[in-house]
């Protein structure tokens, strides 16, 4: 009786807590006071969400916690291509968002501290760095 007990009580904290993560299109959030909400739903959102263009080709894909982005998101272009990469925290960008041209090839690289731009690169249609505009801050 108590080897059965033992394994009850280690294996039902793993199947309580083993559940899919939730995944959502982005058209059924609402967005209330910057914090997102599943329709419907008090709570705000956590989990991951996707976009689709009406084609059915993947247009965007990312993750909220508390309602607010969090973590990678990914948005592409129609054609397949990656369009934009950029890292949140708590709502906020914090770390890289790298843009793409339409061809693949990198547009500019941002560094984010908090929301605030820290430093970026660019480069041109054919991959070669240019000068950067001066830029404060990107939303």
């Amino acid at each position: 009786m108590g080897i059965r007990l033992t394994i009850i009580l280690i294996f039902f904290p793993v199947l309580l807590f083993s559940q899919e993560p939730r995944q959502v299109d982005v058209a059924q959030l609402v967005e209330i006071e910057g914090i997102y909400y599943h329709k419907g739903e008090s709570e705000p959102y956590t989990g991951d969400c996707y976009g689709r263009y009406e084609s059915g080709e993947k247009g965007v894909a990312g993750s909220y916690l508390d309602g607010r982005k969090n973590g990678d998101w990914v948005w592409w272009y129609k054609n397949g291509e990656k369009k934009r990469y950029s890292q949140y925290n708590a709502g906020l960008k914090h770390g890289k968002t790298i843009f793409w041209y339409k061809n693949g090839v990198k547009k500019s690289e941002i560094s984010f501290e908090n929301d605030k731009n820290v430093g970026q690169k660019s480069w041109d249609e054919k991959g070669k760095l240019i000068a950067n505009p001066i830029f404060i801050e990107f939303k």
